[in-house]
């Protein structure tokens, strides 16, 4: 698995500008570690452990792509390695094989070949999903709990890395609280239950501590709990949703044939395992459906339960070799498939739009409305304001969301005169906010140059 790891995800590797949200990921770790708070100096919804992970990975040294990348790659083997040993106790060898190995390929198709939050959550998830089906065969109590305990340790481990894990959290809780009630006494199962809800929400609890020592409990209570059912509805949802279910198809077929072929098995520990799974991935679509966005690498918690519920088709001959082929090649004719061409041009526009960044921006600082995040990391700029994500300001859907009126915190910020602006060449919003950028822009800078990011010009300006 490591080495499919590795191998799949090469074309990658030093791709500054893979997806925004890990480049923010990497800015705010870097920034964490130089002395600035999260949600009081950079505001992001995001829960903290995302950004804890990738400070750890600044602590490794050298500019923090390629690292980022690499351990994003172990943690993705080490996920298919889980996925390959929960279907082994199932299906068998091959299927377990062929199951790893088609997690890591789909991934690959829906963002999931960088450091999405995903990549790294799934893995507590996936060894989550393991303990919950190692309790259901545990024949003492003890050994029982302790496994119930350990598999809800790690979903709180996931929450913290994303929120939406809590609802597939939910559901392990759910199948766990109702083996227990038919195992133990009524005092035994609450108080396990009590154990393991403790577990599950202990890394929140611990966040929400070190944030309240800081002086920042209501910060961080409105970014991580408050903000996102504010945020307006994000157009194309519907048009979103159905490439998503396109995307879904092949693991899909692979699951309904193998629930079909598993529909009549008397085995206990198969039904057992057939029913976890299908609940699993319901509450893994629920979570995917709770966001609203419908972005792709939105499905990449989806893709776990599908890379194991679909595999014990693979070890019936014929059609299993068939549904097995389609699953491992289908992935290389997607469109969204990375290669090396990603990856050059990538380094290519990022290196362009550095260089018409002046060096004085470490101390003039910067303001982004568009364009990578890791543009501030590559270039040392410090924030002109602690909404740095570069939507946050410019973003209708945003607006009502972020803990400040847009148009204030953009009037604040253009009287401040940061060194640099970096904003779309064509503004087509006309929202107040971006009326006081534009007339700021025409007032007090000048157009330095001009780059090509993701087919739309990103538009460089120095202040006068």
């Amino acid at each position: 698995m490591l080495a499919a790891a590795l191998l799949l995800r090469m074309t990658q590797l030093g791709n500054p500008a893979i997806e925004v949200d890990e480049q923010f990921y990497l800015l705010v770790g870097d920034r964490l570690l130089h002395g600035q708070l999260l949600y009081l100096d950079i505001w992001d919804r995001k829960s903290p452990g995302v950004f804890a992970i990738y400070a750890a990975i600044r602590l490794l040294g050298g500019v923090g792509i390629v690292q980022y990348q690499l351990v994003a790659t172990a943690v993705a083997a080490a996920t298919a390695w889980v996925v390959s040993r929960i279907v082994r106790n199932i299906a068998g060898e091959w299927p377990a094989i062929v199951a790893g190995l088609s997690y890591l390929l789909w991934i690959g198709t829906v963002g999931g070949d960088g450091g999405q939050a995903p990549v790294f959550y799934n893995l507590p998830m996936a060894g989550g999903a393991a303990l919950v089906l190692r309790a259901l065969r545990a024949e003492d109590a003890q050994r029982f709990n302790g496994q119930a305990i350990g598999a809800m340790a790690l979903v709180g481990l996931a929450i913290q890395i994303k929120y939406t894990a809590a609802i597939e959290g939910l559901f392990f809780g759910l199948v766990l609280t109702w083996q227990a009630h038919k195992r133990n006494p009524r005092a035994a199962t609450v108080m396990l239950v009590l154990t393991c809800a403790f577990a599950a929400i202990l890394p929140t609890m611990i966040a929400f501590s070190v944030f309240a020592y800081l002086g920042a409990a209501h910060e961080f209570w409105f970014a991580n709990f408050q903000s996102i059912g504010l945020r307006d509805t994000t157009p194309g949802g519907p048009n979103r949703l159905m490439v998503d279910f396109q995307l879904s198809l092949v693991l899909g077929a692979c699951c309904a044939a193998s629930w079909w072929q598993l529909r009549k098995e008397s085995d206990p520990q198969i039904r057992q395992w057939r029913l976890f799974l299908l609940g699993w991935l319901v509450a893994a679509v629920l979570g995917f459906l709770c966001v609203g966005a419908f972005f792709y690498h939105y499905l990449l918690p989806v893709y776990l339960p599908l890379s194991i519920g679909g595999a014990p088709i693979f070890r019936r001959q014929p059609i299993g070799t068939a549904l097995a082929t389609l699953a491992l090649w289908s992935p290389f004719s997607a469109s969204g498939w990375p290669n090396d061409k990603d990856r050059v041009e990538a380094q290519a526009m990022t290196t362009s739009l550095a260089a018409l960044v002046p060096s004085q921006v470490d101390r003039g600082c910067m303001q982004m409305f568009d364009g990578p995040p890791i543009l501030y990391h590559l270039t040392h700029a410090c924030f002109a304001s602690r909404w740095a994500f570069p939507t946050h300001l410019m973003s209708a859907v945003e607006a009502p969301a972020i803990g400040v009126d847009p148009t204030a915190e953009m009037r604040r910020l253009i009287a401040a005169r940061p060194l640099v602006l970096v904003a779309p060449l064509v503004m087509e919003s006309n929202s107040a906010a971006v009326a006081i950028l534009r007339a700021g822009i025409a007032r007090s800078y000048r157009l330095k140059g001009t780059v090509l990011y993701e087919d739309r010009p990103i538009a460089v300006y120095v202040s006068r």
